[in-house]
Parts: C-alpha cells; structure tokens; sequence
C-alpha cells in the first residue's frame, strides 16, 4: 500500500501542467534567494513564499523606490540616472494603482503592513545616433509621475528594451523585517520592430506584468483566508 501511494506521488510530480521541481535563477537584487518553483498559472513567474505564512494578514501595502538595473550584455550604458528614476517611478506608480484595488497603500510601516521592494534587472539599452536621441542635463524631471513631458517619456522608450528583462520582487513585513515572499517575473510579448518603441508600448508591457503579479497575489491572499 505504502509503495503504491509512493508511485502515486511520483506521477503526480511529472504529470504535466504540476511543477514541483525547483528553478536555477540568479538573481542580482535579492540576496540569499530561496529555492523558487515555477507557477502553475504563469510560465513566465517564478514563486516561493514562507511556508505557513498568512497572506492574509497583511491588508496595507508599502511601495519602496524600484530599482533598476543594466544587464551585463550591455554594450552602450547611455541611460542616464534621471531616466532611471523616470522608469522606476512609472513602475511603482502602476503598481501602487493597481493593488490600490485590494490593499490600503500607506506611506509608512505599520503592523499588517507588508514592504514591496522591487527591481528590474536584465535592461537592455539601444545605442540611437543623431540629435533626436540627444537629452540634455535635466530635461528628465525627477517628479516623474507629475512633470515628465511626453518628450521625456518618448526618449526612454527609444532607449530601453523590456522585453526579456525580469522584474524581481521581495515581500517584506514592513515591522519586522522578516522575508515573506518572493516573485520574479519575464517581460513577454512578441517581437518588436526596429525602429518602433513607443512609451505606449512601454507602459502596456508594465501594465500586463503588473496585471500578472496582481493576479498572482490576489490568488495568494483567497488561499490565506
């Protein structure tokens, strides 16, 4: 009998459409990573979160400034800091909109508080030439979410490359410290063409992987309660 239900557990772990297995990721942002699986739900999404820990319980959500960070491919690191922080602030701001729908977004830590850190890593950059890709010092607002141009916004879609880049995401208890959770997420899509980049582009492939982790997490809390 004991036999029989061990071969059981054995075709269930390789039946197809049930990942078990652990996933090799090394990450560049998050250190001492944990053994991850990939999701049932989303090929692109790989997850592990504490066991026994209640999701639940965490009903307000704290954004810290995303990070972002260059893949080592790069050839051309023409992406300027005031840029980065032009990303980096449309990122958190369409993360803190949409999660806005299931948790209270706060400012500061509190107990039932859990601290979002986040980076995107693997940016790839596109060398332009000519004077249209040209940014002078301190066009690039650093309120970005309020007073970036449609200029600025244009320049950063001509110069990064999402697609196949990853956002990693910690989930911390924002009083305690203490590692709750973990997601990183592959930009997808298909192809672009040379030449085509627009930040329209840009923000709906923010948006789908905001969508993917809002998903992801909503399906985490229903399984808390």
């Amino acid at each position: 009998m004991v036999r029989a239900i061990q071969q059981l557990i054995i075709l269930m772990m390789l039946a197809p459409g049930i990942s078990y297995a652990a996933e090799s990721y090394e990450s560049s942002f998050i250190e001492n990573l944990p053994t991850l699986t990939k999701s049932d739900d989303d090929a692109g999404l790989l997850e592990w979160t504490k066991p026994e820990v209640n999701i639940a319980a965490y009903d307000k959500l704290l954004v810290s400034q995303p990070h972002i960070i260059l893949s080592a491919d790069n050839k051309y690191k023409g992406l300027q800091p005031d840029q980065m922080v032009l990303l980096a602030d449309r990122l958190a701001a369409s993360f803190m909109n949409r999660l806005g729908d299931a948790l209270e977004i706060v400012d500061a830590p509190s107990e039932g508080t859990v601290l979002m850190n986040m980076a995107v890593t693997e940016v790839l950059l596109k060398k332009k030439r000519g004077l249209l890709s040209y940014t002078p010092v301190g066009a690039v607002a650093h309120a970005a979410t309020s007073n970036s141009t449609v200029k600025d916004l244009e320049g950063l879609a001509q110069k990064v490359q999402l697609q196949g880049a990853n956002l990693e995401i910690e989930l911390v208890d924002a009083t305690t410290g203490e590692l709750l959770a973990i997601r990183i997420l592959k930009f997808g899509g298909g192809d672009k063409m040379k030449g085509s980049e627009t930040w329209d582009m840009v923000r709906q492939e923010i948006g789908e992987l905001v969508e993917r982790f809002y998903t992801n997490y909503t399906a985490a809390l229903g399984a808390s309660t």
